[in-house]
């Protein structure tokens, strides 16, 4: 019963607060359509099935949150020869050990899957949510976990619970997003679809609340009723006894926003994933309770330069091509050797996501130059092997 004590207290809080927070009205406007639109097409593009033991996805998202500067970023390995969890932590400065989670899972149902909206999507939602929250410190630790095995079970997730529980972890809440872009056409207004437990529903009322405060032009839908209610990353914590809430873009099978799609070859950009203000809008409501619950503390701002403009190179080293993606849309990419000179420039019709072609330079240290549609110019070393 402790487990249950002071997320209630937090949701009172919250629940009373009935005033926007600038500094969160900040972060949720930082929440960016492109963004998302970038990762769940550079995820589509990955080998994402959990039976493998190593995969470029799992070492992109681990580069992407240790980009961010988070405190902790690992590999969380349960199963031999399986691609591992990967998570990245915010450790909260005044309760390091009181822990919010927000988690998706990032492998698919079969080797070569394509999996946009699930669950690329909830995945991307997960990263660009790090993005915006990365703006401020926090009172307690916020941890950001891309689950593998969840296609196979809820593997990742259940070894994952089950520690925290044998080590008594402090995990006050846990939100969980699996397909989150998906509508009949992809131009319907956002209506998020929610799933709580019996122990979870002060979420529901959070949920409804950050929308209200923070986030236009949505509504919700309740599908704890559906036969579909457990069938994600966030009942591994429910099995826990750890509150969780599912945050799902159509929970009810006779919905023509039902995603028939998931588990077929057209689960791809465009015709799964095709409601950008739907995952920017479920997206926006989750920053906004994370950083509710987390309390933002008077230490902040030391990421905000990097979080409106973050440039991730991946791979690097490299020897055939390297992925770049901006905070801003890309105009201009050069590369100089180590002589300064130029080597490689291309311009670029303003894509937040670029593949470039690098198999015709030679072995050695670069500069990348990436000038954004801003005016920004980023500049990282490449090394190319």
């Amino acid at each position: 019963m402790k487990r249950f004590l002071l997320p209630m207290v937090f949701a009172v809080a919250f629940l009373h607060a009935r005033s926007q927070d600038a500094r969160i009205q900040q972060m949720v406007d930082h929440v960016n359509a492109d963004s998302i639109w970038s990762y769940i097409e550079t995820l589509s593009s990955m080998e994402r099935y959990s039976i493998t033991e190593d995969t470029a996805a799992m070492h992109y998202l681990f580069s992407y949150f240790q980009q961010l500067d988070f405190d902790t970023v690992y590999y969380h390995h349960y199963k031999d020869n399986w691609i591992p969890n990967v998570v990245a932590e915010k450790t909260g400065l005044e309760h390091p050990d009181s822990t919010f989670i927000i988690g998706g899972h990032y492998d698919v149902y079969a080797s070569g899957a394509p999996g946009a909206d699930d669950n690329a999507s909830g995945t991307a939602g997960v990263m660009e949510a790090a993005r915006a929250l990365c703006l401020h410190d926090y009172d307690k630790s916020v941890r950001f976990i891309c689950f593998s095995g969840e296609e196979l079970g809820l593997v990742g997730s259940a070894y994952y619970a089950e520690q925290a529980a044998i080590f008594d972890e402090n995990i006050l809440a846990m939100i969980n997003l699996d397909m989150i872009s998906h509508s009949a056409t992809g131009t319907e207004d956002p209506e998020i679809w929610y799933a709580i437990n019996s122990f979870s529903g002060w979420m529901a009322d959070d949920l409804q609340e950050a929308i209200e405060l923070y986030v236009e032009n949505t509504t919700t839908a309740n599908g704890s009723g559906s036969f579909f209610a457990r069938a994600s990353d966030h009942a591994s914590f429910w099995d826990r006894d750890f509150p969780a809430i599912f945050l799902n873009d159509c929970l009810d099978w006779d919905s023509p926003n039902f995603n028939n799609y998931i588990h077929t070859d057209n689960d791809v950009l465009g015709t799964s994933a095709n409601n950008q203000e739907l995952a920017r809008s479920i997206t926006q409501s989750c920053v906004a309770m994370l950083a509710h619950y987390a309390g933002i503390s008077v230490f902040s701002g030391r990421n905000e330069d990097f979080a409106r403009n973050p440039l991730m190179i991946y791979p690097n080293p490299a020897n055939q091509y390297i992925i770049i993606q901006a905070g801003a849309p890309i105009n201009q990419i050069s590369v100089f050797n180590g002589m300064g000179k130029m080597v490689l420039d291309q311009s670029i019709a303003a894509e937040y996501s670029v593949k470039i072609d690098i198999s015709g330079l030679g072995r050695g240290f670069y500069l990348l130059s990436v000038i954004s549609e801003n005016g920004s110019n980023n500049q990282q070393k490449l090394i190319v092997y």
